[in-house]
């Protein structure tokens, strides 16, 4: 594998975890109280998954262009 294959992939793998931790986070942080449900911080949904689709593509097109 070539040094910028290399790094794509570490880069791809970085941002699938902080996509995670974004995800994490935005679940953490909502308290429900009385009726009301479901995630609040719907941004932090947002970037995470968006952050874990580039890590996901970034991983893709790494292997695919070897």
């Amino acid at each position: 594998m070539p040094h910028y294959a290399v790094f794509n992939f570490i880069v791809g793998i970085l941002f699938l975890i902080l996509g995670f931790v974004f995800l994490l986070l935005s679940i953490r942080w909502e308290k429900p109280s009385g009726n009301q449900r479901g995630i609040t911080n719907k941004s932090g949904v947002w970037t995470g998954s968006i952050f874990m689709l580039l890590g996901v593509a970034t991983i893709l097109i790494t292997l695919l262009t070897k």
